[in-house]
């Protein structure tokens, strides 16, 4: 039978305030990719805290020798030095709250704002260094698309996924150049078709070896596979087309003007507000542009 119209239901109105909201006493964390890009650049910290808004790298020409000839003197070639100028820039945010806010929420909520901005930093720092990389000379490897003919920006297709010979033909490129592969950079679109190559070990087989954030497996020579969503896409003949990054050791330059800060501040306390206020200063600038390549795919 039904219950009378006096009942006690969940349904009234005027049940509702006495039903008890249960809530979680902290937040469930944003799972932030750790810093990966940095370490594999060349660390200079000549500014950190110091005076001027730039810093000069030198690079020399390669050295080469040539037959001599009996009673003719040794010719003279020119010694040059190529600077590099890595310009600092700042990067930062700021969160308020007032202070009733302050007063009444949980405590997480300040002590949620460390967390999350150490690293928005980090992964501002993986944005900037993979742009930069981006500004190489070198010419970016597209897959085949049949024979020995390569895919271009105005013919590549969405099979035209990526694959372990343009690893290859990268490091074909930089030994040319006298360098050497070391870190094939991915996004994990790429990664998909790459992790079905029988050529890519996965990095559960290295798990008694010391592995750099990111490194999700290895290719033959002790080539690094990084997964990253920091590698950016771009649209060529009407498709989304990933531009991973093959990089070779000592190519660019990272350099740290001012280490993070994390500051709160009351500005005026007629306000009642509490400002989180953190930045950081830093440059990224390529060294040697044959030791970046890109690889492009679908």
């Amino acid at each position: 039978m039904s219950l009378e119209t006096n009942a006690y239901k969940r349904a009234n109105a005027t049940s509702d305030g006495v039903v008890p909201n249960l809530y979680n006493d902290q937040s469930e964390k944003w799972l932030y990719e750790a810093e990966v890009l940095r370490p594999l650049c060349i660390q200079d910290t000549r500014l950190l805290n110091k005076p001027g808004r730039t810093v000069n790298w030198y690079k020399d020409t390669a050295f080469s020798v040539s037959a001599l000839t009996e009673g003719t003197d040794t010719p003279v070639s020119a010694l040059d030095f190529n600077s590099i100028v890595v310009s600092i820039a700042w990067y930062g945010d700021a969160k308020q709250l007032s202070k009733e806010t302050i007063s009444e929420n949980f405590a997480f909520v300040l002590g949620n704002l460390r967390y999350g901005c150490s690293n928005a930093l980090a992964i501002n720092r993986d944005v900037q260094i993979m742009t930069e990389m981006l500004n190489t000379s070198e010419s970016a490897i597209y897959p085949f698309s049949s024979g020995t003919t390569r895919y271009t920006s105005s013919t590549i297709v969405a099979a035209g996924q990526m694959t372990y010979e343009q690893v290859t033909k990268v490091r074909t490129e930089m030994r040319k150049d006298r360098r050497t592969l070391k870190d094939v950079i991915v996004h994990p679109d790429q990664m998909y078709s790459l992790m079905n190559d029988d050529k890519f070990i996965n990095a559960d087989y290295f798990r008694d070896q010391s592995l750099m954030n990111g490194v999700v497996g290895k290719f033959p020579g002790n080539i690094n596979v990084i997964e990253h969503t920091a590698v950016q896409s771009a649209t060529e003949n009407s498709i989304t087309v990933y531009q991973a990054i093959g990089l070779a050791d000592r190519s660019i330059i990272y350099a740290q003007k001012v280490s993070p800060v994390f500051e709160f501040d009351e500005e005026l306390k007629r306000k009642r507000g509490l400002t989180f206020h953190y930045y950081e200063a830093f440059g990224a600038k390529i060294l040697h542009t044959e030791g970046i390549i890109p690889i492009k795919s679908a």
